[in-house]
């Protein structure tokens, strides 16, 4: 779009702060366009989101300790959309273990437990597994907001040729660097994250582990 001088105003700005109504009729096509949702492979979800997940929306998976929010998660992401996963709590280890034994379809247990025994059976399997995911990408370092935004632009060059990201994935909301850690905090960790998500129009999903006594 061509725009006009504004006093004032850089012309980086300009675009970045002023979308023109035709602009915003074609991020809607693209956003809606079949295909482009997310499906979350659990038919009540996809059902009262109209066929799942599109760019621009936050999903917050919400539950205690030990519910299985990961795994859930890992079976979105399986579905081969380009996702960068960061995850403070896990280990490269629990990480591709656990995916790599859900692909397998084998209890994770045994099969970290084979990869502890260092059968080389297992860990050429899972070695062949994390490399064939080409759309996936797992980080175990603790961010800020505003590092998720510069780890978005290093995967979408490294990884996918300037083409951006279509999933983030943050395990879980407590760890995301910054504020303090009461209610308040908590809230403008979500908000900044969500405004991140619109930014880049992509799909943010956000695990939080409830405390004891919440919903």
């Amino acid at each position: 779009a061509v725009h006009k001088d504004v006093k004032g105003v850089s012309d980086s700005d300009l675009k970045r702060l002023f979308t023109p109504k035709t602009e915003q009729m074609k991020r809607m096509r693209s956003d809606l366009r079949a295909g482009g949702e997310w499906r979350f492979g659990i038919e009540a979800f996809d059902s009262a989101t109209l066929g799942g997940a599109r760019a621009g929306q936050l999903v917050t998976l919400i539950g205690k300790t030990h519910t299985g929010k990961t795994m859930v998660a890992m079976n979105m992401v399986a579905k081969n959309h380009r996702t960068l996963w960061v995850s403070p709590d896990e280990t490269e280890t629990m990480f591709w273990g656990r995916y790599s034994a859900m692909q397998l379809q084998i209890p994770q247990s045994d099969w970290l437990s084979r990869l502890m025994r260092q059968d080389e059976m297992a860990w050429e399997r899972t070695s062949q597994i994390v490399q064939d995911q080409k759309n996936l990408h797992f980080e175990s370092t603790g961010m800020s907001v505003d590092d998720l935004d510069k780890a978005l632009r290093i995967a979408s060059t490294e990884l996918w040729d300037g083409e951006r990201p279509h999933v983030l994935v943050y395990d879980y909301l407590e760890l995301i660097r910054g504020g303090t850690g009461d209610a308040q905090s908590v809230q403008a960790k979500i908000e900044s994250f969500k405004q991140l998500v619109s930014d880049w129009r992509i799909i943010g999903v956000m695990l939080h582990q409830s405390g004891r006594g919440s919903g």
